[in-house]
């Protein structure tokens, strides 16, 4: 402070000038305290400043004593009005946390002691992750061992603080975030852990603790594999061999269609796959795209699929024709005509409604039930008084059904009804539900056969007997724990109910397809057994000369030479064998109805010249022969793999 000694001032009015000062001093002190200065230096800093201004007053007051000041009255109350103003603008500005900020200046932390604070965590991980929710206390005595435990990304991390007489302040990252009272005590805060690597905990600017976050990211989805296929039966289904994965679990999988190198990127036909709750999956899904307005055109088919944090990867199938519905009814084909003329040409509705009017009318045979005549009145009514698009699509619809219902009869809507419950059943397998689920939705699937046989007496594609066996066996590996035998089983009721006139569920269905699955493996065994055969003989030829000649003499003098034919021997036993098993693999196919005699009679044939040709020594007749065996056997193979893809279900479904 600066300014001339008035000698003159009597005692008291310089004591007043004195305090006044000494005031002023303070109310700066405290209006530099609002300013959060002392959380962004040591304690030690403060208790230095507190001190000097101790000193500071206590010489104002001193010389007020003496009649010694510096500053005349007047001045000293300029200064005290000044410095209430500055302490009255910082306490503005700091706000709810001016109490809290004051108490720090009156009482400094350097000087006097507070309680020590109480920080814990709890982790909560999300429910797809799998982890149990955790806990941890951060403070006091565990600052450097703390925050080192993984946390799962998406995980809600609760900050609770106790032992403090102010709400603190939580930074989460770059967030800042306020505590909360708690009804048991103490303060709480919360946020979801995305990409957050480190949180603190902070009175004002004064850092209390600071821990850092190890997540364990949650990677996107994986689409190793989505390969489309055209089912050619006019129904309008399309497969797809999907190869999925998610390191926490897949949540949602869509497909849908755009026109090809559209720019818009407008995603059109939008249909979810029985596909979640599952961390890989590798198999065929069947859709039926029929009824979009792309049927028939050049799409991109747009495959997407999203986990349950909300991360998504998709995949693009370009230049596909999108497979359509195929009428073979008359008047199935003119509804179908009307319905996308309305779409397409909105100008023309009225014309389209009359059309609809006149099929109405039009004469048949007396075969159509009138329930047809009373859909295609409806679908006039709705065009006609059409108020929105909603009128527009629910009559589009109704012609959609209509058609449906007049090419195909219930059997169309049964095979869609049949795959959507049978896509449903797959995927509780994946999940490795409960058999008591399970047999619900088998016994769902039995129910709905029987309607629809009792609807159509005439219809001999499904053997009730026969697909009971089929739930048999389902429940059986359920029981098991063997999934991934219980799957393919309902793959092939897809293909059932895709491949009408196949006979696939229909009379001696499931055993045809057990003797083709089990010739199948048969087969491999039997070719790594003759390339092993003919391994042998390529790598011992000279040697098994001479071992030849001894099981001619039967010599078994020198023991190398009786080793090698003892080998010799086995190897012979062998081939004779193979081409018994040959033998008896046609027997088995053929009263499964597949007739092969032509192969295995050959590879039989074969196999036993072979034989006398090893015992004879005669190594390149042999060598020649196992040649043809194994040209056999593959022909054989791709007999049973064309059997195999024409009636039942790949070994990828």
């Amino acid at each position: 402070m600066a300014g001339l000694e008035d000698p003159t001032a009597d005692k008291k009015t310089a004591l007043v000038s004195g305090l006044l000062q000494a005031v002023s001093l303070y109310l700066v002190y405290l209006a530099l305290s609002l300013t959060d200065l002392w959380g962004l230096l040591p304690s030690a800093m403060q208790v230095i400043t507190y001190g000097l201004l101790a000193l500071a007053m206590i010489y104002c007051i001193m010389r007020g004593l003496m009649a010694r000041v510096r500053w005349p009255l007047r001045r000293s109350l300029k200064a005290i009005i000044l410095s209430s103003l500055s302490l009255a603008m910082a306490g503005a500005l700091a706000g709810p946390d001016s109490k809290r900020l004051l108490e720090i200046a009156v009482k400094p932390q350097g000087i006097f002691s507070y309680p020590a604070p109480e920080i814990s965590m709890m982790v909560t991980p999300p429910d797809y992750s799998g982890r149990a929710e955790f806990s941890e206390i951060l403070m006091p005595g565990n600052e450097k061992a703390s925050g080192l435990t993984p946390i799962p990304e998406g995980s809600r991390i609760t900050i609770r603080a106790a032992n403090m007489a102010y709400a603190p302040l939580l930074i989460a990252g770059k967030r800042p975030l306020h505590f909360q009272p708690s009804p048991d005590g103490g303060y709480t805060a919360a946020f979801d852990l995305t990409d957050e690597i480190s949180w603190q905990v902070r009175e004002g600017t004064r850092k209390i603790g600071e821990w850092p976050i190890f997540m364990m990211e949650d990677m996107a989805p994986i689409i190793k594999k989505a390969d489309f296929q055209q089912i050619m039966t006019g129904a309008g289904l399309f497969s797809l061999t999907l190869d999925l994965s998610d390191d926490y679990g897949l949540d949602k999988v869509s497909v849908g269609v755009m026109a090809s190198g559209a720019s818009d990127k407008a995603l059109s036909d939008r249909t979810e796959l029985a596909i979640s709750g599952i961390k890989t999956y590798s198999g065929r899904m069947y859709i039926g795209l029929g009824t979009s307005d792309f049927a028939g055109k050049l799409v991109d088919l747009i495959i997407e699929a999203r986990d349950q944090a909300g991360q998504k990867q998709t995949k693009i199938i370009s230049g596909i024709t999108l497979p359509e519905r195929e009428f073979s009814n008359p008047l199935s084909r003119q509804i179908m005509e009307i319905r996308t003329a309305i779409k397409a040409h909105p100008d023309q509705r009225k014309q389209q409604a009359r059309r609809l009017m006149a099929l109405g009318l039009a004469p048949d045979d007396g075969r159509t039930p009138a329930i047809y005549y009373m859909a295609l009145r409806t679908a006039y009514w709705r065009l006609t008084n059409a108020k929105g698009p909603d009128d527009i699509n629910n009559t589009r619809k109704i012609l959609w059904d209509l058609a449906n219902r007049m090419d195909g009869g219930e059997r169309g809507q049964f095979s869609d009804d049949m795959l959507a419950l049978l896509a449903s059943l797959k995927l509780s397998l994946y999940q490795h539900q409960d058999i008591k689920d399970v047999k619900k939705q088998l016994q769902e699937i039995d129910k709905k056969i029987i309607f629809f046989k009792r609807h159509n007496p005439m219809n001999d594609e499904y053997d009730i007997k026969e697909m009971r066996v089929l739930y048999s066996k389902i429940l059986k590996y359920l029981f098991q724990k063997k999934f991934d035998q219980a799957i393919p089983l309902v793959s092939y009721l897809e293909r059932g109910f895709i491949y009408h006139d196949r006979g696939i569920l229909s009379g001696q269905g499931y055993a045809r397809f057990k003797v083709v699955s089990l010739a199948r493996k048969q087969i491999d065994v039997l070719e790594k057994t003759q390339r092993q055969i003919m391994s042998f003989v390529f790598k011992n030829a000279v040697p098994l000369e001479v071992a030849s000649l001894i099981v001619k003499k039967n010599d078994a003098s020198d023991s190398m030479a009786a080793n090698l034919s003892n080998k010799f021997r086995n190897w012979i036993s062998i081939q004779k064998k193979l081409g018994a098993s040959v033998a008896r693999l046609g027997e088995i196919l053929e009263k499964g109805g597949i007739d092969t005699t032509s192969l295995t009679a050959a590879a039989r044939t074969l196999a036993h010249d072979t034989a006398q040709s090893m015992e004879a020594g005669d190594l390149s007749t042999a060598s020649a022969n196992q040649s043809q065996i194994m040209t056999l056997l593959k022909s054989l193979r791709k007999r049973l793999d064309r059997e195999h893809l024409y009636n039942f279900a790949r070994p990828t479904d």
